[in-house]
């Protein structure tokens, strides 16, 4: 299932499928916020906050 697939599903009324996009996802994300920070501590934060903010704006993603 690609990215544009599972975010359809989660805004459908699916909120399971939310941590597929996050497996599907967070290596990419986190490297790089590393890229920029260079500290694994502050890319992990980073990389977190990325998240719930796609979480909490999940619904007005135009896809």
């Amino acid at each position: 299932m690609n990215g544009l697939e599972i975010i359809k599903e989660i805004k459908q009324g699916r909120p399971e499928y939310f941590k597929e996009l996050v497996d599907k996802y967070k290596n990419m994300v986190f490297r790089i916020c590393f890229g920029f920070v260079k500290n694994k501590e502050d890319a992990e934060d980073i990389t977190q906050d990325v998240f719930f903010t796609i979480y909490k704006n999940i619904k007005g993603f135009k896809i």
